[in-house]
Parts: C-alpha cells; structure tokens; sequence
C-alpha cells in the first residue's frame, strides 16, 4: 500500500535572490516528509538520500530513509510512503547512488559487528545488505540479501576504539560517514572515516581519519585504495577528519572529496569543510585545503549535476542547513544559497542533509529543521 504524504503548500516554485551565481535556483514548496503527526513516520537526519531508475519511466527518483520507513518522489512535489519497507538505518552506510537494478543501498549489519571494538582490526565485513529496485509495475522494492557477505580489505594501519577520546562518532569505523561514485571504467570509490591506531604518542583530539576503497561494479569486495586525510596531519581538529562526501568533477577524472573536520563535537570551535583532490582514482590524495569560511561545518553532501559541464551542489550546515553551488564543477568557487524554512519553524536541526541530481537541471534537497524532516525540488536555470 502507497500513502501519499500531505503537501504543506501547493507547490509554487519560489525564486531565491543569487549575487553572483551565473543562473537562477528555484525551490519548490517544501514537503513534510516525516515529523509531522499527519503521518506515521518518525523523524531523521535527511541525509539518507538516493536515485534510482524508475523502467517504466527511465527517469530517475529519489527515496529517502527515515528512521520507521521509506519515501519516493519523481518530481519532489508528490511523495508516496512506501509501507512495510526495510528502513535505511542510521550507521549502515549506503551508496548513494544510481545502478542498475538491484543496487545496494547499505551494508548490513558491517557496523553493528564491530561497534566500540578495541582492534586491532585491518579487515572487516559484514552481511546481509539491502538492495532496492523498481520492478515491472512500478513498485519500489527492497530486498535483504540474505547470506551475501560486504567485504573491507587491505587497510595498512590497525583500527580500533581503545585509543578513542570517545568524544564524538563511532568508532572504529563508522559504515555511513561518506558515500561512494561510479568511474568511466564502472568501478567504485567509496570514503569512510575510521579510526586508526596512531603513530606519534601524546595525540590529542578523538583521531579521525578518512580514506578511500575501490570496488567492482557491484559494491560488495571493497579493497584499500588510499589515505585521504589523517588524524595526525591534522591535530589542529579536535575531531579529527570525519564525515566526508564524494564527487567526480567536470573534467570527468578528478575526485574531489569535501570533509568535515569540526562541528562542535571534538571541543574546539567549528572549522569550514575542507577539501582534498586525487587524479589517479583514489590511491593518492592532496593535502586538505579550507572551502570559504562561511561553508560547512557539518556533514556535507555534494552532487554534479552535469557530467562535464556541472554545477556542483553542496548542501551541510550547522548552524542551520545551507546549500552552496559551484558554477563550473571544477570545485573551486562556491555561491551561497538560501535554502527555504518550513512554516513555523524556530530552531535548525542537525545540519544532516542529502541532495540528489533528477536530470542536469533538477534536483532533491532533504534536511531536517525544526524537528521535522523535510523534502524539496529545486531547479536550475541560466541567466537570459
């Protein structure tokens, strides 16, 4: 059975002043998508945010998990609750990602096997992960692949919890910290933070550390690819490098990776994203360089909208929830967008946001605010 959720607004696209962007952003009205006592869903972080192919229409759609269910949309202003659906639970990662059908959407229970472990740990795994398609009639359908094993390997340097200030984020990996992306060649690259054992004594701050895998088109051997950022290179963080997220930019061959280094939980002040590049498919990676000091501070999404002409879109926050655009989709300016409030709404929420690409011009912001969880379309236009 498919519920359609209440609409708050009819859906009347709302222009959003821009300074120097080269093109405009509308938003659509925003759409209560859990939090709201119209529905039975409870409320999440939005950033749980994905595409996936609809065959009967061969358009994409998003869907988002909340924490007691799944939404879908084809055009961000009619969502459906899809009931009796596995949610996509918090910590067990996810590919964020179009594939062909089924695709994987987390990674089962590969958090939940190691949570707050001591180590040392080089590899690990995890079964049983979730898989969404669309079948012949239209249905979102998930699927629990029952017995197939989602396997880490190669990590040169040990993982584990005992050297842990246990501050913020879960240790000694944490399975949903970054997201992963498709090369030209149809294998994956994947971010995640970890914890690794460090190599100088008397380090102070929680030790986060972020680094990169390779995987098949499917998304179920993952081997070490590279280090990304680590703790020791930055103990001016009290955090350490954490939450991340990865793009393909413009060119078509560089990945770019935009990182959370503090948001408040290590105890130092907020610190903007940084970003790092890698030409060579994720095995080296350069030194973090800070974004603008107004965008960040916490977890980032990013998509590219066009393959090679862009833009980029980043959406975070913390304060509050922002949207950030890259004209070119080379990574290197960004324009700020205001993002719409819900009716009536006092307080931000986590900054925990997701963004999807529909076409090269549309697109799907979530975030929670205010203590519900919203959606909105938003479109893309250039200047006449």
């Amino acid at each position: 059975m498919v519920h359609v959720l209440h609409l708050l607004a009819a859906a009347v696209p709302t222009p959003v002043e821009q300074t120097a962007f080269d093109g405009n952003v509308t938003f659509g009205s925003m759409v209560r998508l859990a939090g709201s006592v119209n529905n039975t869903l409870s409320v999440y972080d939005g950033y749980t945010l994905s595409v996936i192919e609809n065959p009967l229409t061969n358009k994409l759609e998003a869907i988002v998990g909340t924490d007691s269910g799944v939404v879908r949309t084809a055009d961000g202003v009619t969502w459906s609750e899809v009931t009796g659906s596995v949610p996509s639970r918090r910590g067990e990662g996810g590919l964020d990602l179009a594939t062909p059908p089924p695709f994987i959407h987390n990674f089962g229970n590969t958090q939940a096997r190691y949570a707050r472990k001591d180590g040392p740990i080089t590899d690990f795994w995890g079964t049983d992960p979730i898989a969404f398609s669309i079948d012949s009639a239209g249905t979102l359908v998930d699927t629990v692949r029952t017995g197939v094993n989602v396997t880490f390997t190669g990590l040169p340097r040990p993982l584990g919890c005992s050297w842990v200030l246990n501050r913020c984020c879960t240790c000694p990996f944490r399975a949903d910290s970054g997201n992963a992306v498709r090369l030209a060649d149809g294998s994956l690259v994947m971010t995640m933070n970890v914890f690794l054992k460090p190599l100088i004594t008397n380090f102070s701050g929680d030790g986060s550390s972020v680094v990169a895998y390779t995987s098949d088109a499917e998304g179920l051997a993952w081997t070490f690819s590279g280090y990304v950022a680590v703790a020791e290179d930055y103990q001016e963080s009290g955090e350490g490098p954490n939450e991340s997220t990865l793009s393909l930019l413009a060119d078509g061959k560089t990945l770019m990776c935009v990182i959370r280094l503090d948001a408040g939980d290590g105890h130092v002040h907020a610190k903007p994203y940084h970003k790092s590049t890698s030409v060579d498919g994720g095995k080296t990676w350069t030194p973090l360089v800070s974004l603008p000091t107004d965008v960040g501070t916490a977890k980032p999404r990013m998509v590219l909208m066009h393959p090679t002409n862009g833009p980029l879109v980043l959406i975070g926050g913390r304060p509050g929830n922002r949207m950030w655009i890259n004209p070119d989709g080379m990574g290197d300016e960004w324009q700020y967008i205001p993002l719409p409030h819900g009716p009536n709404v006092t307080y931000g929420g986590t900054g925990y946001n997701g963004v999807v690409a529909l076409t090269a011009t549309t697109g799907i912001a979530s975030y929670d605010e205010g203590g519900s969880l919203w959606g909105v379309a938003f479109s893309l236009s250039s200047q006449a």
